[in-house]
C-alpha cells in the first residue's frame, strides 16, 4: 500500500528480505532515515513514484527501489535528499523504468555509490536521470547500466558528475532541453568513465566542462 510520512524526524529500518510495494510520499514537514528499504511501484500507479519527498533533510542509505515503469524517486519543491549505496531503476529488461531519478522545482540531490539500472522511456523523456527546472543534482561514483539514455537536463538545472561510470548507457550520456542554454543550466563533469556518443541532442547547457 501506499506510506505518508509527516512526522519530523522519523527512521525506517526494514527487516531483511522484506519487499514494500506501493508509493511512499515524505511531506514538507518530513525528515530522517530509510535504511535498507527495498521498495517497487505498484503497476496499477505506474505514472507515480516510488518514493516521492517534498522535504528533508532525507537520507537513504542501502536502498532498493525498482519501478515498473514509472519513477523509482523524485524529489520535489525544496527537498533535500542523499542517496548513499543504494539501486535505483526499473523492475529488469521487461520493466524499464521511466526514470531512476527525477529532481525538480528547487530541490537538492546527492547520490553517492549508487546504482541506477533499466531506466528512460519515452514517458520518461528518454533518461535514467532527469533534472528540470531550478534543481541541483550530483553524482559521486554512481554506475549507470542497461539505460537508454543518462542524463537529461532542462530549465537551469545544475548536475554535477564526479568519478563513476555511464559507459552502460545505450544511446547517448546526456540530453539537454532546447531552453538550457539560455536557462542557466550547468553540467559539470570529472573523472567519468563515458561513452563514445556524449550527447542525444544538438542542444546543450549555458555551461559544460567535461573533463574524463
Amino acid at each position: 500500500g501506499d506510506c505518508v510520512i509527516r512526522r519530523e524526524r522519523l527512521t525506517v529500518a526494514a527487516t531483511p528480505g522484506a519487499v514494500l510495494c506501493g508509493s511512499w510520499v515524505l511531506k514538507e514537514t518530513s525528515r530522517g532515515t530509510l535504511d535498507a528499504l527495498h521498495l517497487e511501484g505498484d503497476e496499477n500507479g505506474v505514472l507515480e513514484p516510488c518514493v516521492l519527498s517534498w522535504g528533508g533533510p532525507w537520507l537513504m542509505d542501502r536502498c532498493e527501489v525498482l519501478s515498473p515503469g514509472g519513477i523509482a524517486v523524485m524529489t520535489a519543491e525544496r527537498a533535500s535528499m542523499l542517496l548513499c549505496r543504494c539501486v535505483l531503476g526499473g523492475v529488469g529488461a521487461g520493466d524499464f523504468a521511466a526514470n531512476a531519478l527525477l529532481t525538480a522545482m528547487h530541490s537538492r540531490c546527492l547520490l553517492e555509490d549508487t546504482r541506477l539500472h533499466h531506466a528512460g522511456t519515452r514517458a520518461g523523456g528518454g533518461a535514467a536521470v532527469r533534472a528540470i527546472d531550478c534543481a541541483k543534482l550530483s553524482l559521486q561514483n554512481c554506475t549507470l547500466e542497461q539505460c537508454k539514455l543518462g542524463i537529461a537536463i532542462f530549465g537551469a538545472a545544475k548536475v554535477s558528475v564526479l568519478k563513476g561510470s555511464l559507459e552502460g548507457v545505450l544511446v547517448a550520456s546526456f540530453l539537454a532541453g532546447p531552453e538550457s542554454a539560455s536557462a542557466d543550466s550547468v553540467l559539470l563533469v570529472r573523472g567519468a568513465s563515458l561513452p563514445a556518443n556524449l550527447w542525444g541532442t544538438m542542444n546543450r547547457p549555458g555551461r559544460v566542462e567535461v573533463v574524463e
